[in-house]
This record gives structure tokens, C-alpha cells and sequence, in this order.
């Protein structure tokens, strides 16, 4: 199934960016409380 070659990819390089930006996110947040 040459389509699902390549979908995995592009859903795991969004998974990466959204754990990301959570982190930042969440550096931002704790910096904020300081």
C-alpha cells in the first residue's frame, strides 16, 4: 500500500510538533509562575 507510506510520517512529524509545543508551552507557563 504505497499510500500508507506515506501518511505515518506526516502524522508522527505533527505528533512531534504538538508534544512541541506543549513543552514550550508549558516552559512559558512555569516561567510565568516564578
Amino acid at each position: 500500500m504505497p499510500e500508507d507510506s506515506d501518511y505515518p510520517p506526516l502524522l508522527f512529524r505533527q505528533t512531534m510538533l504538538i508534544q512541541q509545543g506543549a513543552e514550550v508551552a508549558h516552559d512559558c507557563f512555569a516561567g510565568l509562575k516564578q
